[in-house]
C-alpha cells in the first residue's frame, strides 16, 4: 500500500464536480475525473484481441442503431439516465475512448456514473422495449460488448420471463476498484435457468453506483451456446499489483537491453459454453530476434460452465536482444472447441539498444495542461545498475509553434522530489507527433550529466511545459496501473500536486549514451556556443551581474527558473554579435531560494545555479 500512503498530504481534489474527493488519509484519485482531455479523431490502431466468429445459433441480436428498441428507467434521486450516443468519445475516461465495440459508430449504450456530480447512489436500468420469444431452445446465452472503469460500482443482468418478476446476474465481478475493462470486454450470461422455452424474455442492464464512472454497452445478442465454448480474457506479460508491488513488475513496452527481466504471462479463461471444460492450460509462443521461437505452457485446471479460471505461467526471461517479440496466448482444453478464434490473443513488446518505454506506441489522445505549468510523466523500476542519459516524449501536433518544454526526473520514493532536469527545447515542425508515427523528441540531461541508477530504485521522468499563450502539449497512449503515472497541474476543479492518472503519458528515458547521441534534438557540444563567463555575487540579497560570450551572432533570452521549474524572469535580448555580453538583474523583489539561470542562444542552451537569499 506504500503508494496510497506517500502523497496522503498532498493529494488534493476539488469542488463536488470531482468523482471522489479526498481527506487526509488519501484516498485513490480517480484516474482523470476532472481534467479535460482532448481527443483525437483518429481511432488507435490496436484492435480488441476478442473476436466473434458467430459459429453458434444467433436467437435476437441489437446493436443501438435503433433506439426505439430499448426504454429506461431509474430506481434513484435525482435520476441519471442511460442514453444512446454514437460520440465515441463520450464516457469520462481518456485512457478509454474512442470506444471500439464492433459497431459502435452505429450507436452504443451509455451511463455517465459521475453525472449527477454530487455522489448520489445511482441505480438506473436499461431495458428490452419488447420481449423475445426462446421457446424452443435448451440452453441460451446472453452476449455483449462492454467498457467501463470501477469505482464503486455494482454492474447486473436482469432477466424476466413475466415481466414482473426479475432474476439478477452479476457481471464484472473481476473488475475491482479503479480497474479497466478491455476496450471492448466481451460479456457472456448463461440466462438458461430463467429464459430457457420461455414465449415472453426481457433482458436489462442495471448500474447501481455512487461516482461510479460508467459503464458502455453495445451489440447484445441472445443466442444458443454450444457445449464446449472457452473465451480468452485479459492476457498479459505481468501480474502486477498496483496496491502492493514496486513498478519493477509493470508491463514495459519497450525494455532497454540493460533492463530486461522476467516475465510473468497470464490470462482469464471463461467457459461460456453449457459443459465442464477439463484440462484446460494456456499456451505461451514468443517470437523473436535471431530465430527465436519459444513456447511454454501453465497447469492444466477444469472450468465449470459460466465460470472462469486464471491460469499464471512460471517467469520467463527474453533474451537482451535488440527487437520486437510477438506473444501469442491460446487457452487449450480436452474438448474440441467450438469457437477457437477466441481463445487466442497476441500482445507484443520491444527490446531495445537504450530505450526504456511505458506507452502502447500510437498517440490516441492530448493531455490537458490545466491552468499553470504542467508536468505529467511515468514511473519506472530499474531491474540492474545503469544511468540515465536522456529524456524524451511524443509531441502533439495540437503543440503551438515555439512553446517552451523540457523534461525532468524525480525520485518517487521521496515524494517526486526533483533530480534533474534537461536542456530546454523549443517546439519546432519536426518534433510534431500527429498519432500515426513513432516520433519522439529527446534531449540531452542538463549539462551532460547522467542520473545513476541501481536495482529497484524508482524515477518519475517527465514531460514539463511552462504556463503562457503558447504551450507544448504531450501525446497519450495506453493506460496505467494506480499509482505508477503522475501529473502536477492546476485545473478549474482540481488542484494536483500531484495526482495519479490512469492514462499513459508518452513519456520515455534513455539508458545509452550511443543510443541517445543518435536520438536527441541538440547535441551535448552544441551547448558550447554560449558560455557563462560570471554570475555573480552568488548567492545574492538582489542585483546580479551576468557576463557571457557567444561564439557566433544569436538570439538571445535569458531565463530564471524557481526550483519547479516555473519561469520567474523572461528577457528577450534579440539578435546579439558574437563576444563577450554583460547584463545586470535586480531580485530584491524576488523570493529567496535556489533557482536556474538559463540562457539560450538560438537553439542551444546552458544553466548556472542561482542562490538569492
Amino acid at each position: 500500500m506504500k503508494k496510497i500512503y506517500l502523497f496522503a498530504a498532498s493529494l488534493l481534489v476539488g469542488s463536488a464536480a470531482i468523482a471522489q474527493s479526498a481527506n487526509e488519509i488519501a484516498q485513490p484519485l480517480r484516474g482523470d475525473a476532472g481534467i479535460p482531455v482532448q481527443m483525437q479523431d483518429d481511432r488507435p490502431t490496436q484492435k480488441p484481441y476478442q473476436t466473434d466468429n458467430q459459429r453458434f445459433t444467433i436467437i435476437w441480436e441489437d446493436d443501438f442503431s435503433d433506439g426505439n428498441n430499448w426504454t429506461f428507467n431509474n430506481n434513484a434521486s435525482p435520476p441519471t439516465d442511460w442514453f444512446i450516443t454514437t460520440d465515441l468519445n463520450a464516457p469520462p475516461f481518456g485512457a478509454l475512448t474512442p470506444i471500439q465495440t464492433p459497431t459502435a459508430e452505429n450507436g452504443y449504450a451509455l451511463v455517465d456514473g459521475d453525472s449527477q456530480g454530487d455522489g448520489s447512489e445511482q441505480d438506473c436500468n436499461l431495458r428490452m422495449a419488447n420481449p423475445v420469444d426462446l421457446s424452443g431452445h435448451d440452453f441460451v446465452n446472453l452476449r455483449f460488448y462492454c467498457v467501463t472503469r470501477n469505482w464503486s460500482s455494482t454492474y447486473t443482468v436482469r432477466v424476466s420471463n413475466d415481466g414482473v418478476n426479475w432474476t439478477n446476474f452479476p457481471v464484472l465481478e473481476h473488475i475491482t476498484t479503479n480497474v479497466n475493462t478491455e476496450n471492448p470486454e466481451l460479456v457472456v450470461v448463461n440466462i438458461t435457468s430463467v429464459a430457457a422455452n420461455q414465449e415472453t424474455v426481457w433482458v436489462e442492464f442495471n448500474f447501481s453506483a455512487s461516482w461510479g464512472w460508467f459503464w458502455a454497452i453495445d451489440d447484445v445478442s441472445i443466442v444458443v451456446p454450444d457445449d464446449n465454448d472457452l473465451t480468452i480474457q485479459t492476457p498479459r506479460y505481468s501480474n502486477h499489483d498496483p496496491e502492493a508491488d514496486s513498478w519493477c513488475n509493470l508491463p514495459y513496452s519497450t525494455y532497454p537491453e540493460s533492463q530486461v527481466r522476467p516475465l510473468v504471462f497470464n490470462a482469464v479463461a471463461f467457459n461460456a459454453g453449457t459443459e465442464e471444460q477439463t484440462g484446460v492450460t494456456l499456451e505461451v509462443n514468443v517470437t523473436g530476434p535471431e530465430g527465436l521461437d519459444v513456447t511454454v505452457s501453465s497447469a492444466s485446471t477444469s472450468v465449470p460452465a459460466g465460470e472462469t479460471a486464471y491460469l499464471e505461467l512460471a517467469p520467463w526471461t527474453p533474451p537482451a536482444v535488440e527487437g520486437t517479440y510477438t506473444i501469442t496466448y491460446t487457452i487449450l482444453q480436452d474438448q474440441e472447441d467450438a469457437n477457437p478464434d477466441d481463445n487466442v490473443a497476441t500482445r507484443s513488446f520491444n527490446v531495445s539498444p537504450g530505450e526504456f518505454a511505458r506507452d502502447s506506441q500510437s498517440l490516441n489522445a492530448v493531455a490537458g495542461l490545466g491552468l499553470d505549468d504542467f508536468w505529467g510523466g511515468n514511473g519506472y523500476c530499474f531491474d540492474e545498475p545503469g544511468e540515465i542519459w536522456c529524456i524524451g516524449a511524443a509531441i502533439s501536433s495540437a503543440s503551438d509553434m515555439g512553446a517552451f518544454f523540457d523534461f525532468e526526473i524525480r525520485a518517487f520514493g521521496t515524494g517526486l522530489d526533483y533530480v534533474a532536469n534537461t536542456d530546454l527545447l523549443e517546439v519546432t515542425a519536426d518534433m510534431m507527433n500527429d498519432g500515426g508515427g513513432n516520433n519522439f523528441t529527446y534531449a540531452w540531461l542538463e549539462g551532460g550529466i547522467t542520473v545513476p541508477v541501481f536495482p529497484g530504485d524508482e524515477y518519475v521522468a517527465m514531460f514539463h511545459t511552462f504556463a503562457g499563450n503558447e504551450q507544448a502539449t504531450i501525446g497519450i497512449s495506453g493506460q496505467s496501473p494506480d499509482f505508477s503515472t503522475y501529473l502536477i497541474a492546476e485545473f478549474a476543479e482540481q488542484s494536483c500536486d500531484p495526482c495519479f492518472t490512469g492514462s499513459t503519458y508518452m513519456v520515455r528515458i534513455g539508458m545509452s549514451e550511443e543510443w541517445c547521441d543518435a536520438n536527441v534534438v541538440t547535441s551535448i557540444d552544441e551547448i558550447e556556443r554560449v558560455t557563462v563567463e560570471e554570475l555573480y555575487p552568488n548567492p545574492t540579497v538582489g542585483f546580479t551581474t551576468l557576463e557571457f560570450s557567444l561564439l557566433e551572432t544569436s538570439n538571445v533570452q535569458v531565463f530564471l527558473f524557481d526550483n519547479m521549474g516555473r519561469i520567474v524572469m523572461n528577457k528577450d535580448y534579440g539578435v546579439q554579435p558574437a563576444g563577450e555580453h554583460r547584463f545586470e538583474y535586480d531580485f530584491s523583489n524576488v523570493a529567496p531560494g535556489m533557482y536556474s539561470f538559463s540562457i539560450r542562444a538560438n537553439n542551444s542552451y546552458t544553466t548556472k545555479k542561482l542562490v538569492i537569499k
